[in-house]
Order: C-alpha cells, then sequence, then structure tokens
C-alpha cells in the first residue's frame, strides 16, 4: 500500500505547493479590507499593551546567559533519530495517524525533565483523505472504448469522497461551472463535468453538484497542466461539523476534458478506491514561565509528517531544532523579558490544520469575550488571548541536502502584519551577515504555519531551506551544491530519513532561529520595535 501511494503522488511536489500558494494568495486578497480595519484596531492595543505591560525582573546577565552558538547539531541530530525511530514503527510516518502522537509524547517527555515551561495540548479533529487504490475512469461509444489513464488523463483529486463504484452513466457537461445549485438542473443521476469557475472555490462547486444529485464529478484543469490536480476539494480552514465530499471527484487534464465533452453520448465508468475519516489529534505547547504575557512570542514548527514519509526533514528539522532551543533555554536558565510559546503544529500535512485551530479559537475567544470551554480545559488550553500575540516565527524544512538559506519576505504580509513582518525579516538578515553567510528572500505567501497569524494581523516570519525548487546554475555558484537539481529530493517521499539531512544547514538554520528567538524574547520595546517600518 506503502509503494502505491507513493506512486499515486509521485508528481505531487510542485502541483501541492503552488496549489496551497494559490488557495494563499485568495486569503491574503480576501483578508484586504478586514485587516485594514483590525489593523487599527490592533495598533490601538499593542499601545495600550505597551502601557500594561509588567516586564519580569530580568538581570542583563540572564539574558546574555544563552546565545546562538550553543545550539548544537549533534544534539538536533539526537532528536531526529528518534524521530525516524518511532516512524519506523509507524507506517514508515509520523502522519497525523501514524507517528504523530509518540513524536509529541517524545517533545514531551523532554521537556518535562525541566520547569522553563508549562507544557499544554490543544485538541481538534481533523478529515484525512487516503487513496485505498487506483481509480478507474473508463468511457464506452459506438466508436469504442477507452480507459483513460490515471496521473496522465486524470487522478483523485484529494478529499473527492469516499470509495464508490460507477457503472454506464453519462455524462453532463456544466458551461457554468457547477457553482450555484440552480446551474445544475438536470445533473442528478449523472456525472457532471465542468472546468474551474472564478465564482467559486472548487469544493463550493463540487458540493453545490452533489447537493443537486450528481453521481459524481469531473474537473478540468487548465489548459497549460501537463499532469492532473491533486487539489483538496474541501473547506480551506476546515473545522469540526463543515461539511465534506461523499460523491467521488476526479481531476482530468484539459484534452482529457475536451474528448470526453466532444462525446456526449458515450457512458462513463468511475470507480474510486479512498476514504475520509475525521479522527481526533492535537497541538503541543511549552508556555515560557518567564515574560511579559501581553508581548507573546509564538515559535511555531509542525509535528507531522506526510503519511507516505518519515518526513525527517519535512519537517523534523524545524521541529527537532525548536525543541533543542527550548531545551537549550531550560539548561541555561534563561528567562525571557516577553513570554514564548513554543508550539509544535499538528495536521500541517492535511492543510495548515492545527496552527489554523489555535489562531480561529482565539479569535472566537476575543470576539465572543469568552472564557475558556470544557473542552478547552480538557486539553490544558493555553493562557493567552490573540491580542496578546505579538508575532509568530515559523520553521518549516531547515536541513534540505541541497539547500538554499530563505528568509520568507516580510512584504507578502497583508498591511496589517506588514511592519512586524519586515522587522523580523530584517533580524534573520542581520544573523546571515553575522555569520557571513549568503541567503535568499523568498516568498510568504502560503504552505505553512505562517499564514494563519498574518491572515489575523500578527505579524510573522521564518527560515526554510527549499524543498521541490531546482537550484539554477546562478544558484549554485552563490550558494554551492548541485545545479539542475531539487533542493529537497526526497521531498514529501519515502526517503526523507536521516540519511537526507545536510548538517551545515541544520546548523547554519538552527542558529538562525536561535538568534532571532532570543532577540524578540530579550526585546524590552517589543511591540515598538515590530511598529517600525
Amino acid at each position: 500500500m506503502h509503494n502505491q501511494a507513493q506512486n499515486l503522488y509521485s508528481y505531487k511536489e510542485h502541483a501541492l505547493k503552488h496549489e496551497d500558494i494559490h488557495v494563499a494568495k485568495k486569503e491574503i486578497v480576501k483578508s484586504k479590507f478586514k485587516t485594514k480595519f483590525y489593523g487599527l484596531v490592533l495598533g490601538l492595543v499593542s499601545f495600550l499593551l505597551l502601557k500594561i505591560c509588567i516586564i519580569d525582573r530580568v538581570s542583563r546577565r540572564e539574558l546574555l546567559s544563552i546565545d546562538h552558538t550553543h545550539i548544537k547539531t549533534n544534539n538536533i541530530f539526537r532528536h531526529l533519530d528518534n524521530f525516524y525511530n518511532i516512524a519506523k514503527k509507524h507506517n514508515n510516518s509520523r502522519s497525523t495517524t501514524n507517528g504523530h502522537p509518540d513524536v509529541a509524547k517524545y517533545v514531551i517527555s523532554a521537556l518535562k525533565k525541566y520547569s522553563f515551561c508549562d507544557i499544554k495540548t490543544q485538541t481538534f479533529k481533523v478529515p484525512i483523505w487516503s487513496a485505498l487504490g487506483p481509480p478507474t475512469l473508463e468511457l464506452s461509444s459506438n466508436n469504442g472504448n477507452i480507459s483513460f489513464i490515471e496521473n496522465t488523463d486524470f487522478g483523485y483529486h484529494r478529499y473527492g469522497g469516499s470509495s464508490a463504484a460507477i457503472y454506464n452513466k453519462q455524462v453532463l457537461h456544466l458551461a457554468h461551472g457547477g457553482c450555484l445549485i440552480t446551474d445544475n438542473i438536470g445533473v442528478s443521476g449523472k456525472i457532471a463535468l465542468i472546468e474551474p469557475s472564478s465564482n467559486c472555490t472548487l469544493f463550493e462547486a463540487a458540493f453545490a453538484l452533489e447537493q443537486a444529485g450528481a453521481i459524481g464529478v469531473l474537473i478540468s484543469t487548465s489548459r497549460n497542466a501537463v499532469k492532473p490536480s491533486i487539489a483538496r476539494i474541501r473547506i480551506v480552514d476546515w473545522k469540526e461539523n463543515d461539511p465534506l465530499m461523499t460523491i467521488p471527484v476526479f481531476s482530468v487534464t484539459y484534452s482529457t476534458f475536451q474528448s470526453i465533452k466532444n462525446t456526449p453520448d458515450a457512458k462513463f465508468t468511475m470507480i474510486a478506491q479512498s476514504e475520509i475519516r475525521v479522527v481526533e489529534t492535537f497541538n503541543t505547547f511549552c508556555e515560557s514561565r518567564h515574560g511579559c504575557r501581553n508581548n507573546t512570542i509564538v515559535v511555531g514548527a509542525h509535528l507531522d509528517s506526510v503519511a507516505f514519509g518519515p518526513g525527517i526533514n519535512d519537517n523534523g528539522s524545524g521541529s527537532a531544532s525548536v525543541l533543542e532551543i527550548a531545551l537549550k533555554m531550560a539548561k541555561f536558565n534563561y528567562k525571557p523579558r516577553n513570554k514564548i510559546v513554543f508550539a509544535w503544529w499538528g495536521s500541517e500535512e492535511d492543510g495548515l490544520l492545527g496552527s489554523r485551530h489555535f489562531v480561529r479559537d482565539l479569535t472566537l475567544k476575543s470576539k465572543k469575550n469568552l472564557n475558556i470551554s470544557p473542552h478547552d480545559l480538557r486539553s490544558n488550553s493555553l493562557d493567552v488571548k490573540l491580542n496578546q500575540i505579538a508575532m509568530n516565527l515559523n520553521f518549516d524544512m531547515l536541513a534540505s541536502p541541497n539547500f538554499i538559506p530563505f528568509i520568507h519576505n516580510g512584504t507578502d504580509a497583508p498591511s496589517s502584519a506588514q511592519c512586524g513582518s519586515i522587522r523580523i525579516q530584517k533580524s534573520f538578515e542581520q544573523y546571515f551577515k553575522l555569520v557571513k553567510r549568503n541567503y535568499k528572500i523568498t516568498d510568504m505567501l502560503g504552505g505553512s504555519d505562517f499564514l494563519p497569524f498574518i491572515l489575523n494581523g500578527i505579524p510573522a516570519g521564518g527560515l526554510l531551506t527549499g524543498a521541490s525548487e531546482i537550484k539554477t546554475e546562478q544558484e549554485r555558484l552563490e550558494f554551492g551544491g548541485m545545479a539542475n537539481a531539487a533542493l529537497d529530493p526526497c521531498y514529501h517521499k519515502y526517503c526523507d530519513t536521516t540519511s537526507n539531512i545536510n548538517k551545515d544547514a541544520l546548523q547554519l538554520m538552527s542558529r538562525g532561529a536561535a538568534y532571532s528567538i532570543l532577540k524578540f524574547s530579550g526585546s524590552k520595546n517589543l511591540r515598538s520595535e515590530l511598529a517600525k517600518c
């Protein structure tokens, strides 16, 4: 099953990244008006918080007791060895339904040896889609039969329903894209054939078709796409009790779409072997016992991997680095001026669902002025409010074999989070200049756990070393490594093991993470510093 799943997604790297960024761009544009309003509110709140924040009495000696050079690669690698050993016991994976719970236990056990922080978890539910076998799409007409080829002509859309077997049914082409139930008259009992529409998301179209009685959906790719899409047919920031597709949804290439459209009298067979399960998972937190609560810094890295790989670079490297930084602070009895919440997000690989849940939960509480719910008490919830979070630092993939040291571009953040995000970017730039290493600025549009923060007006930034992007000859000259090769050839694959870790990258980037965490957590005037554009 593992090899079968790997084959199903051998082409996923570029498609997944670009699809997630495309969705994130829409989210950022959608948030522009909201962030302008909340920017004014958060600005006023920040000013007031500066006035009422009581800074811990922290001596200069305590702040300077630790610096970024104390972060040792061998210690991080020891964590990665343990992560990999856990993955090997769970289908070579640390995904939500495989090794993630045991890796979280390892993190918690390591932190419990010290009194540096309060350890807490936050449970939430997520939908997990799995391919159980290959899909089938066949056409029968008077001119003959066609068996379309998976991953060439068509393929699964993730979250496109569960297993189904549909035989000898008519396909109905819907010119308006299926966005409204009123557009879908006559689709009942048929397979719907549509193109993406600017009037609604793929999920909104597919769900409207299901509501209108369609028994399956075929969605065309763009005209220039060379492979079927694997986009999620799901509400982007899905939460418990949101709807999910039950009928099968396949992606077809544009040429396949044209072939089907031009044979209206044909009958089709559509077989899906897949499932969607709703399961419980959790975020893991280490909340420092010292530091100004009104200047809280959330330091995040996702702890899960994809289902078909151990994810030692993605994102064992980030989560193990964050763990080692927290442990080193504990060993040095570091007392930050500003509270740090170290966060190991769950279910990032399922669509940033852990970080989205965290921010959404705080947003709802702040809007409704609610007390902590009984459910959150059972989850040992954090004692922090949304307006007390000054910033987020995100570390996702810090040790790619053919790496480039990347810093997220603060100017990509919405206006309400832009100033602070630029200041975070500048802090990382200072680090690379200090250690005399080249770096490159990359986008901050989507694909990792900073997104829910910037969409809600909270400045964010982070470091990364690259995924499936291809290194150019110019980049080889500037950063070393191999040109015309992926930055991480094992991205989202079974081979993302401890052998996939570049130790030079791991040391450089983990120390860069520590540098900025120490800088901002020791700042006397954090909010003022973040407000300087």
